[in-house]
């Protein structure tokens, strides 16, 4: 983790030199020590300090390459994507232009239906009536007296 190497980091204006371990050391123990947690503990904070810039550009080349393996199957998939989407929309403009094959027959039939539901209603009105009919006359033959069977 620590490199005992020495780097020059520039910010801004300033140039901050890291040091080598031993310098470290040395700046660690002019910090207050409480049972020796804050030294190590700050120890471990420039570490990870001294190490950010290496982990950084690690990361980075990484991410490089995980992101141009997925650029790669996006390629390879894009194909066929573009290839469903022609055809979902060949298959809407067909289903928008083709009418149904039967719905021709279907209409009449349902016509044919319709015409034969209502002609059954007229003729069962009609059967209604010479029934109603029929017996207000034998009602009338009754109450007169006359037998309709005769």
């Amino acid at each position: 983790m620590y490199k005992p190497e020495t780097k020059n980091i520039v910010q801004g204006k300033i140039k901050i030199k890291t040091h080598p371990k031993e310098s470290v050391d040395k700046e660690i123990k002019t910090f207050s020590d409480r049972n020796g947690r804050e030294n190590t503990n700050l120890q471990k904070c420039i570490v990870y300090a001294q190490d950010a810039p290496d982990k950084y550009t690690d990361g980075v080349a990484s991410l490089s390459k995980k992101l141009s393996g997925v650029n790669d199957k996006l390629q390879v998939a894009k194909p066929a994507f573009e290839t469903l989407l022609t055809e979902l929309t060949e298959l809407r403009q067909n289903s928008k232009n083709k009418s149904d094959p039967y719905h021709a027959e279907r209409k009449e039939f349902l016509k044919e239906i319709n015409k034969a539901k209502k002609d059954y209603d007229k003729e069962m009105k009609k059967r209604e009536q010479e029934l109603v009919t029929e017996y207000r006359l034998k009602l009338e033959e009754t109450l007169r007296g006359v037998d309709p069977l005769h």
